[in-house]
């Protein structure tokens, strides 16, 4: 008797921390779902006028700005990030292809949810598509650390393509959970 009721509180150990691993690995893997918080508990803001920019098809994902915000010894954030972007769009005079332009973020060096790049602008064969794109992601729940928060845009179409970036603006906030 005394025997059983060591091993049962190991069992139930056991199968609480498979259970939690479980459900973070699913939650991380998902591109749905919810998280909700408390309060924002800082805000960041970064910004800058006529940066030029440029991401042509083939450069892959170019950063247009990098942060990093921290969750204390203890806590628990969401991290919600907020990018505005202006800029064009441009499918050159050879281009045979719409031009495709895209933000993303990353937090922490991960795709903010949903996971999928926004696609903000598409330009025809020897035209451009000019405007101003706010997108938002948010991290799920993180731990303690300092989270790097990157902004990157990209063209995709044929090797005519073009994706400038003039004005940005990108805020941050941190929601205790």
């Amino acid at each position: 008797m005394t025997r059983a009721w060591k091993i049962i509180p190991l069992v139930a150990a056991t199968v609480l921390v498979t259970a939690g691993v479980t459900t973070a690995f699913a939650g991380r893997s998902s591109n749905d779902g919810t998280a909700s918080g408390r309060s924002v508990t800082a805000v960041k803001e970064i910004w800058h006028t006529h940066p030029s920019i440029g991401a042509a098809v083939g450069d892959g994902w170019v950063e247009v700005a990098h942060s990093s915000i921290k969750v204390s010894s203890g806590g628990h954030a969401i991290i919600d990030v907020t990018a505005d972007v202006s800029g064009y769009c441009e499918a050159g005079a050879a281009a045979s292809l719409n031009t495709s332009c895209g933000i993303r973020v990353l937090i922490g060096g991960h795709e903010a949810k949903p996971v999928n790049a926004s696609e903000v602008a598409v330009a025809a064969p020897n035209s451009t598509t000019e405007g101003q794109w706010t997108i938002e992601r948010s991290s799920l729940p993180l731990g303690a650390g300092s989270y790097p928060v990157v902004v990157q845009h990209e063209a995709l179409g044929d090797t005519d393509g073009y994706f400038g970036v003039l004005d940005w603006h990108i805020r941050i906030d941190r929601i205790a959970v």
